[in-house]
């Protein structure tokens, strides 16, 4: 899950904690279990060039490619600080515990804080598809939304069937989109070449999956627009603790035209 740029500000508006403090927290514990490990546990070189080595192929791949590959350097971490609690004395373990517990506790906080706003916004942006569904609308591009919007959508169970039948369109670069058939040719243009790595296209019988090209390698609204003249453009916004949405294609248009 990827939220766009105004939910991150919502999300770090609402977190209980100034980032910088966990960061300074963390890098701290971290520093300790460094040298503590050093001066003490042979095996400790071992766990830094863990570390070293899995981070090495993430900024290769010139693009975030997401967190959940993190969690190969994490296990190194997590080493370094195991052996360093082996060695230390234990009032200096109960600290770094008391320490690595809270900054845990306050990370899960964030997190479901997160999804909180995740789940808000994606039923902002299903209440302006489906009223825009009911006007005869296909096309949707979604501003201010969550990465991935149009797959969260067509699973949620709740949702009409017709939904199937409509692309939304985030403004979250790289993106994926279950795409209909009918609007495979048209839609093509906006796809990444090649696809996205690790695996940015899937095809399940006649149904594709396929990712949104990368920011630098998009294209920009005024060729959207001229490709696709019938595509709503939805504003999704967090007004006083809650998202709402608003249809600006016919405010754009009229702006265009003067």
């Amino acid at each position: 899950m990827q939220l766009g740029g105004g939910l991150v500000h919502a999300v770090t508006a609402y977190a209980p904690l100034p980032e910088w403090v966990a960061w300074l927290a963390g890098a701290s514990i971290l520093g300790w279990a460094t040298i503590v490990a050093l001066r003490r546990n042979p095996w400790a070189g071992f766990a830094i060039a863990w570390v070293i080595i899995t981070l090495l192929p993430l900024p290769a791949a010139g693009w975030v490619v997401g967190a959940r590959y993190y969690y190969l350097p994490a296990a190194g971490l997590v080493l370094l600080i195991t052996m360093a609690l082996q060695v230390t004395s234990r009032p200096a373990a109960a600290i770094a515990l008391v320490i690595s517990i809270g900054l845990g506790l306050l990370a899960g906080h964030r997190r479901a804080s997160e999804v909180v706003l995740y789940r808000q916004a994606v039923a902002a942006a299903e209440a302006a598809v489906t009223d825009g569904v009911t006007r005869g609308h296909r096309l949707f591009l979604v501003r201010g939304a969550v990465k991935d919007l149009d797959l969260a959508m067509k699973l949620d169970s709740r949702f009409s069937p017709a939904i199937q039948s409509v692309v939304v369109i985030p403004d979250v670069p790289a993106s994926f989109i279950w795409l209909p058939p009918d609007l495979a040719r048209r839609l093509d243009f906006l796809f990444a070449r090649p696809a996205l790595p690790p695996s940015g296209a899937y095809r399940f019988g006649h149904e594709r999956i396929l990712g949104l090209a990368r920011r630098d390698e998009a294209p920009d609204l005024d060729e959207v627009l001229v490709r696709l003249p019938e595509l709503r453009m939805i504003q999704i916004r967090r007004d006083g603790g809650h998202f709402t949405w608003q249809d600006l294609t016919d405010g754009l248009r009229s702006a265009e035209q003067e």
